[in-house]
């Protein structure tokens, strides 16, 4: 028994380095902080979830989908956008490729978004702060979503 725990004592030690070290090499180490109190998420005009971004930082992936719940877009903007994107329809949660091809709308409706992409919910972030004034840690979510925008901008810890 006792090397079962210390296997997996270690196993826990190497998985926590390894997120460490992916928040390190993505710039934003600081994003390791947030704790997901969402004191950002009822803030947000356009129903962007900010902790999503801290968690795209922490993963070094901007493609991970986070909550955007507020956001009005046209199908078809959507779907060039993102055909995966996962809207609001008719009480439902689905992609925004899957409701135009069944024809519950059509490319030139206005949608809800529910789910988008975390470089393109930056893209849409107006950049207001309100997420920062707000945080109980005082994140630079900002640095983050800039970064999201930008990929190839210079990265500031």
């Amino acid at each position: 028994m006792k090397k079962i725990n210390i296997f997996l004592f270690t196993a826990i030690v190497f998985y926590l380095g390894f997120i460490g070290a992916r928040a390190f090499f993505s710039g934003y180490p600081f994003s390791l902080i947030c704790y997901n109190c969402k004191s950002c998420d009822s803030i947000c005009v356009i129903g962007i979830d900010p902790q999503g971004f801290m968690a795209a930082s922490v993963a070094d992936d901007p493609d991970i989908y986070i909550y955007v719940t507020n956001y009005r877009i046209y199908a078809g903007e959507a779907e060039k956008l993102d055909p995966d994107m996962i809207i609001q329809c008719n009480d439902k949660k689905i992609k925004v490729s899957a409701a135009l091809n069944e024809g519950l709308i059509s490319r030139d409706t206005e949608i809800i978004t529910y789910k988008m992409k975390a470089k393109d919910a930056a893209k849409v972030c107006i950049e207001c702060a309100a997420c920062e004034r707000v945080c109980p840690v005082k994140l630079p979510i900002l640095d983050v979503i800039k970064g999201l925008k930008n990929p190839g901008r210079e990265k500031s810890l």
